[in-house]
């Protein structure tokens, strides 16, 4: 678990590492929800289409699939490591 400080404007600073395994950049928008006590914070992902074609041009689809879930579970198990979880 990480614990971090809410400032006196309201801002929270996302912890470096989790920063990193989302690949989230400055700019970067979130959908915002409260659930129950929670508040989720969810990555509004910019899906850069140019690259997403020639990705799937250059290889077979089902290639490109299995690609991604591969780096999508890796993704998940650096971020429940970086949030003791494990």
């Amino acid at each position: 678990m990480v614990i971090i400080t809410m400032s006196s404007k309201g801002q929270v600073v996302i912890p470096k590492e989790i920063r990193e395994i989302l690949a989230l950049k400055p700019g970067t928008k979130f959908n915002v929800k409260l659930d129950e006590k929670k508040i989720i914070f969810e990555p509004i992902i910019d899906i850069n289409f140019k690259e997403l074609i020639v990705r799937i041009s250059d290889k077979k689809v089902s290639e490109f699939i299995e690609e991604t879930k591969k780096l999508e579970s890796e993704r998940e198990r650096k971020l429940l490591k970086a949030l003791g979880v494990e």
